[in-house]
Formats: C-alpha cells, structure tokens, sequence
C-alpha cells in the first residue's frame, strides 16, 4: 500500500512540474533563476509539463550596453567595460511561454508573453510602461525561429514569409508621460496606445489587424504659439489583410536594387493584383478620431468598406 502511494504521489508531482524539457529550453533561452550574468532572470518559476510561468523578471545587460541604450543615467567606468558585471535594463512583473520543449537541440515556443513591462533607469525625466508585448499560437517553424532569437547562439534562418504562423502577435497598454524643461518653459507630453495587433496570420494573410486606443496629452510652450493638443485616434480594424501584396513587390524591388539587376519584372511583382479595385483587405472599420489642437477642433465620423469577392477570392 505505501509503494503505491509513494507512486501516486510520483505522479502527481511529475504531472504537476515542469518537463524537463521546458527547463532545457528556458535555460539555452538565457533565462535563469537569480542570475548575475547578461540575459533574463527571474525570481520564480511555476507550471506545469510545458507551460511555464516567470515571475519578477529582469532583462540584464552590461553597463556599456545600457548606456548605449539610454537606460542609464551614468557612463560605464572603463572597468566595467573589462568585467562581467551586468545591470538590469529591463523588468518584467511576469512571462508566460507555453508549449516549451525542444526540438533536434533546439528550443521551440508555442505562446511567448511578457507582461508588466518597465525599462529601469534614466529616460530624461520619462516614464514608460508596457502592458503587454507577445506571439501566441505559432507553429513549429515560427516558435523555433522566436525561441532561437533568445539562445546565445541566435536563431537559425529566418523563415519565409509565406511560411510565418501564429494565432495572435502585438503590443498593448503603452504609457508614456513626462515632462522636459526648455528655455520656453516646461513641456509635458501623456501619451497612451491600447493595442497594435496582428491575428491569425498563416501564409500571408493577417486575419485582423487592429490600432486602438492611440490618445493622449501633449503641452508645449513656444515664444510663437504654444501647442496645448489633446486626441483620440479612435480604434482602426482591417479583416482579411493579404500582406503579400504588399511584401512581394518590397521584397523584389529590394532584391533589383541590391543585386544590380536592373529593373525587376513588374509583370510578376504585381501578378496577384486581379482588380484596380484590389486595396490587400476584405473590411476596413474605423471609429473616427477627435483632435483638439490650441482651440482648433477636428473630428471624423466612422468609416467602413467591404470589398465582396467572387467564389475563387477576386
């Protein structure tokens, strides 16, 4: 009876844990409990079999690096720069990666979120946070080529475009507000942005594509006229969007210039354009927006357009 429950109880914690394999992959992703060398460390770890939840996360850096990224107030000491001393240049209250496991040696990541987002250090009297920034629901080649992205070594080749595939990828709740002190007097900006998000990308086409809440405050004094402006752009939808379209004839011309090719072939950069009417979308929803600039108003009403197509998609 106690070796079946000293079994059971085996079980349980087994089935309760973090796979062994979730743990090899965090560890080549440079995330490690308490660390005191360059990349992410955290305070905690939950989870269970491939889904792993990070808590109290910081992105660390070199001195030298910091600075170059502006997240430090002070220039490195040329010891540090002979040192492995590391800072902290980025926190993260938490980090979700789900379906972590690994795959021929590599690790591979099916839902990547950081939440709780803070960069640590001077901004020149700033304040910046970030609600949210992750990928989710993205197959095998695309949660390898995130995943890798994080290892010492760096990714492997990039995938095609064509072959990108993920459920739902985007930034949310960014806060930025300060104020900065010039000869004309102190200038204050608040500025937020809900959500810039692309859905349901597979081979190309971006099921939605979605800018929302992008408003804010902003006073600046001038000797001429001071700008006191306060908006709201309202929340932009667009269904069905055929990214191609677009990257196809960016990526060829780029090629034409790059290789010295001379001009490339129009007739096969713009082949899937079937109509003069083809604007790369299905639906375009826009709730209008409301500007309000020293006294001057300006507002829009909504605007909608459906393109219908036919039975083979033109």
């Amino acid at each position: 009876m106690k070796l079946k429950f000293a079994f059971a109880s085996m079980l349980v914690l087994s089935a309760c844990g973090t796979s062994q394999e979730a743990l090899q992959a965090l560890d080549l992703m440079q995330f490690r409990e308490n660390a005191t060398v360059a990349g992410f460390s955290y305070s905690k770890l939950s989870g269970s079999g491939n889904d792993v939840k990070l808590e109290g996360v910081s992105f660390l850096s070199s001195p030298f690096m910091a600075a170059m990224m502006g997240m430090d107030a002070e220039e490195p000491e040329d010891e540090d720069l002979d040192t492995e001393a590391v800072t902290p240049v980025l926190t993260a209250g938490s980090v979700f990666l789900n379906g972590l496991t690994m795959k021929g040696g590599k690790p591979v990541v099916r839902d990547f979120v950081f939440n709780g987002i803070t960069p640590v250090g001077d901004l020149s009297g700033a304040t910046v946070t970030i609600g949210s920034v992750g990928i989710e629901g993205m197959d095998e080649a695309t949660g390898a080529f995130i995943a890798g992205a994080f290892t010492e070594a760096g990714p492997s080749e990039m995938p095609a475009f064509e072959a990108w595939k993920f459920g739902k990828a985007g930034i949310s709740n960014i806060a930025v507000k300060g104020e900065v002190e010039s000869e004309a007097g102190l200038s204050s900006f608040d500025v937020k942005v809900g959500e810039l998000s692309v859905s349901n990308l597979s081979d190309t086409m971006m099921g939605l594509v979605r800018i929302a809440g992008i408003a804010g405050e902003v006073n600046i004094p001038t000797e001429m006229v001071p700008i006191s402006a306060v908006f709201d752009l309202g929340t932009l939808d667009i269904a069905n969007l055929n990214s191609g379209l677009f990257v196809k004839p960016f990526m060829m011309g780029m090629e034409a210039a790059m290789t010295g090719g001379g001009e490339p072939d129009f007739a096969s950069m713009y082949a899937d354009y079937t109509s003069p009417l083809e604007a790369g979308y299905d639906r375009l929803d826009w709730s209008g927006m409301s500007v309000d600039v020293s006294g001057l108003k300006l507002n829009s009403t909504s605007i909608s357009s459906l393109l219908t197509r036919n039975a083979d998609g033109m």
